[in-house]
């Protein structure tokens, strides 16, 4: 798991502390003709950097991709030139392969991959089908995977990202209209090379979530009704296979009301859906339900403690009235399901959709007067994480323990992401570390919820300790084995040669050793 913020240490050991040591850091002055640097970590195979060239060249936008080696040196450059007016789109990830792919004006599309083995880069442009919008990215072999849509219809658009072939899936059910069905999201098990499709139907007052598993061919193997006699609304859900046919499912849920049906619609937005709670399942090789259990974050151990006091007891004081149910509502990244021994892990993190208020100027004529007015709205200023639980569930869907941490200084986020990720693990731990600022912070919890150690941060060094650091802007990823990466941007102040101070802002990649 990529993109980590958060690092919980589940281990056995009471006096274990983890032993933070720095090794090599590269730097670059943020003022060398290319802007929007992006990092993406590729294990033993190094880091691959991105950047693009801030001037074009004949209506062409250069990418920059370099490869970084575990020495943090640059070992190799590529380019790639976009075509006019092409904006970045979609990113996928895999374990040795990058994917990207940009859109432009009348459904012109360009897929920049990267095989990182041998750093050779595959480019592929085309036109979608008329009228065609897509979403989400998946890749599966050698086919990059879009939910999609025509008008009211929805599809999974394939793309094979080595020849430029595509196909289009049409997600049907039987009896069902195809303006009632929507696809809410697809998930591809890489493992076991199946599609997952999560699809919504809603005729007239009936809700229902149907899933629907296809090969690596795109062929259907298997539809059922996730929502048969259960009446709260999954708002997100993940599969995870565990051997001949039988699956376990986990993800959010809200309640059941008219409004909650209509939010649980898929967006192509940036906002999500809000949850009150999580749930867990498990389905055998008919696709018969075994078990599916819902747990309400009101009911998990210390998800309220972030809050003031005076709002926790109002919020008791609600669940306590029998008059009403009371419900907390969440935006919630999940994590992919883990696996130990007999049980499973599940991750999920909190966040809040933050706005502020812009002020601008409109100019406006009444009666041939034309005239300056202020007025203001709200606009979209990034998700803000506020909090993460792990909670431990056993095979017969007891939630066996459960815990929260703080994440209120983590940094806010213009797109919804996975913070959390794992450093290791086996039949006797799990290591996940989370960033904030300068700061590296971890917690060490053990395998039956007890805290071993209490919160704790050290902070991220600078190789500037001569000159003043104005300010640090930080993400930590793991990379490999016990190795990370802590990088970002920081504004340092130094003097030029006639001794005035300037500002100059770098980005740097330090590779860290944790243990």
């Amino acid at each position: 798991m990529k993109n980590l913020l958060l690092f919980l240490s589940i281990i056995l050991s009471f006096n274990v502390y983890s032993q933070i040591s720095y090794e090599e850091r590269f730097e670059i002055v943020k003022e060398d003709g290319y802007s929007k640097y992006k990092i993406y970590e590729f294990g033993e195979y190094g880091l691959l950097m991105r950047s693009v060239a801030t001037k074009d060249v004949e209506d062409n936008t250069e990418l920059k991709f370099e490869l970084i080696n575990t020495n943090l040196e640059i070992e190799s450059k590529k380019s790639v030139m976009l075509g006019n007016k092409m904006y970045d789109n979609e990113i996928f990830i895999t374990n040795n392969c990058y994917h990207n792919l940009f859109k432009g004006r009348k459904g012109k599309f360009t897929l920049v991959s990267i095989d990182i083995k041998n750093f050779k880069v595959y480019k592929v442009d085309g036109i979608l089908p008329k009228k065609m919008r897509t979403g989400d990215m998946a890749v599966l072999g050698d086919y990059a995977y879009f939910k999609a849509r025509v008008k009211r219809k929805y599809f999974v658009f394939s793309l094979n990202w080595k020849t430029g072939e595509t196909n289009t899936i049409p997600v049907l059910i039987q009896s069902v209209k195809p303006k009632n069905i929507f696809l809410k999201k697809f998930q591809v098990l890489e493992a076991s090379n199946e599609i997952f499709l999560y699809l919504i139907v809603i005729e007239k007052k009936n809700y229902d979530l149907y899933v629907m598993r296809l090969n690596e061919n795109g062929e259907k193997e298997s539809l059922f009704n996730m929502n048969k006699n259960i009446e709260k609304i999954i708002t997100d859900i993940t599969a995870f296979p565990i051997g001949n046919d039988q699956y376990i499912f986990s993800g959010t849920y809200t309640t059941s009301s008219i409004r909650d049906k209509q939010h649980a619609l898929p967006t192509y937005g940036k906002f999500s859906t809000p949850s009150i709670g999580v749930f867990f399942c498990k389905t055998n090789d008919n696709n018969n339900i075994e078990f599916i259990e819902f747990y309400n974050f009101l009911d998990l151990n210390n998800f309220l403690n972030f809050l003031s006091e005076k709002r926790q007891k109002k919020i008791k004081k609600k669940r306590e009235s029998k008059r009403k149910e009371y419900d907390l509502s969440y935006d919630i990244t999940m994590h992919d399901i883990i696996h130990i021994d007999d049980a499973y892990i599940l991750l999920g993190e909190a966040f809040n959709t933050t706005f502020r208020i812009k002020t601008y100027e409109d100019r406006i004529t009444v009666n041939g007067v034309t005239e300056t007015q202020t007025r203001s709205r709200n606009e979209f200023d990034g998700f803000q994480y506020s909090r993460a639980f792990i909670a431990r569930f056993e095979n017969d869907g007891n939630m066996e323990w459960d815990h929260c941490l703080n994440l209120n200084d983590a940094s806010k986020t213009l797109t919804e992401k996975k913070n959390i990720s794992i450093q290791e693990q086996n039949a006797n731990s799990i290591k996940l570390v989370f960033s904030s600022s300068n700061k590296i912070n971890y917690e060490k919890v053990d395998f039956g919820g007890k805290i071993l150690h209490d919160f704790e941060s050290v902070e991220i060094e600078t190789s500037y300790d001569d000159k003043k650091v104005i300010s640090t802007v930080s993400n930590l990823d793991y990379w490999y084995d016990n190795y990370f990466i802590v990088y970002g941007t920081q504004t340092i102040e130094e003097k030029d040669s006639k001794g005035k101070k300037r500002e100059k802002k770098i980005l740097y990649i330090s590779k860290v050793l944790i243990q």
